[in-house]
């Protein structure tokens, strides 16, 4: 039987296309509702920077080396799964990232296992889909009016502690370990999903979100900081997810009834919507030239 490559990309479902909607309307309608292949420049909406490629490789590893870990645990037999090394390759090959990124995953895996060595935890999902609806969709003329409103991210990995807490843990890798990191993905969305599924399914037993942060530049270092109390922002995740989805089935509905094109959709444009941390925003040509 040939070993199983783990899917560590975005569901659809989770806090992606929330994300790209909130952040700009046009970025959500270029990604979900465009039909043509390319802006006049040549660009792409999604091909991501650098940086972002990097991450998605060491996503890659850990999460074979968790999934294995979690095989030996469950007495299960580890090789129906790639080990990382074989992982980072194939990722490659399926155009996830380029070779470059390869040694750099790899290295990154190595000085992890090194600087976490002790670790107690007894796996309970690896890069899964946990979903809860969070309402219903009230847009007539929407293919998915009168249907729940499901959110539901791929988690990178679940576990338990000794003490019987389940955790919800999300790998980031940055450039440099800061502080205000920290800061930034306290009011993230997707940890508020994360933590609102952890409730939801553990109750008294969940423990929270781990913030697993990884430093790609050498020499590689490693933090799990807490992330700041926001019950307020907890508890108005699911209306934040109800209001963007019934926003964006509004402009869905009228694009497919021509009443706009994809390219004519709301847009921010501001100079850190446009341009952020990873450099322009993937649909920047799309925005500045047009596209159907």
């Amino acid at each position: 039987m040939n070993p199983i490559l783990l899917n560590a990309g975005p569901s659809g479902f989770g806090w992606s296309p929330y994300s790209a909607f909130l952040h700009c309307p046009q970025l959500y309608g270029y990604k979900y509702m465009r039909t043509a292949p390319a802006a006049p420049t040549g660009g792409v909406v999604g091909g991501g920077s650098e940086a972002q490629g990097r991450g998605r490789a060491v996503h890659l590893v850990l999460a074979h080396h968790y999934r294995r870990v979690q095989a030996q645990q469950q007495g299960e037999d580890p090789d129906q799964w790639f080990t990382p090394e074989d992982a980072a390759v194939e990722g490659a090959r399926l155009g996830d990232y380029g070779d470059t990124h390869i040694p750099t995953a790899l290295r990154m895996l190595d000085a992890y296992r090194a600087w976490w060595g002790n670790e107690r935890h007894t796996i309970v999902g690896v890069e899964e889909v946990w979903s809860a609806d969070v309402g219903d969709l009230d847009c007539p003329g929407h293919p998915e009016h009168g249907q729940p409103i499901r959110f539901a991210p791929r988690v990178d990995l679940v576990t338990r502690d000794p003490a019987g807490r389940v955790w919800f843990w999300d790998h980031k890798t940055t450039s440099a370990l800061r502080g205000d990191t920290v800061s930034g993905y306290s009011l993230h969305g997707q940890f508020l999903g994360m933590r609102h599924l952890g409730r939801a399914y553990f109750g008294e037993d969940f423990g929270g979100v781990v913030l697993n942060m990884l430093q790609t530049t050498p020499p590689p270092k490693f933090s799990r900081p807490p992330l700041e109390a926001a019950p307020f922002a907890d508890s108005q995740f699911p209306t934040t997810i109800v209001d963007a989805r019934h926003r964006m089935a509004k402009l869905e509905v009228e694009t497919r009834s021509g009443v706009r094109q994809a390219c004519e959709w709301p847009k921010s444009l501001t100079e850190n919507s446009c341009v952020g941390r990873y450099g322009k925003c993937s649909a920047f040509d799309f925005c500045s030239w047009g596209g159907a």
